[in-house]
């Protein structure tokens, strides 16, 4: 069944697929103070010009807003965070 602009319809989102995109929102969220930071010192600055150092400083930030994000669903569902902790390491 197509959809008003004339595509396929869109199948609701698994769960899964919710907490997921939600954990990705709060990593970009995550690094939205950082970005803001970066923006008021030189509002013209390409982003070619980040250092490591600063890219490092936003990989860290949206890690851990996803990974706090992911921990917070999994224990609103009951889920314990040791748990999930032992499943994502490496």
């Amino acid at each position: 069944m197509a959809n008003k602009k004339g595509g396929a319809k869109a199948s609701p989102l698994s769960l899964d697929d919710e907490l997921q995109a939600e954990a990705t929102k709060k990593a970009g969220e995550a690094m939205h103070p950082l970005l803001q930071q970066f923006i008021e010192h030189d509002f013209k600055r390409p982003i070619s010009s980040l250092s490591p150092n600063d890219i490092e400083w936003l990989a860290v930030a949206a890690i851990t807003g996803w990974v706090l994000s992911r921990a917070k669903q999994h224990k609103k569902y009951g889920g314990d965070i040791g748990e999930l902790i032992r499943k994502i390491e490496v």
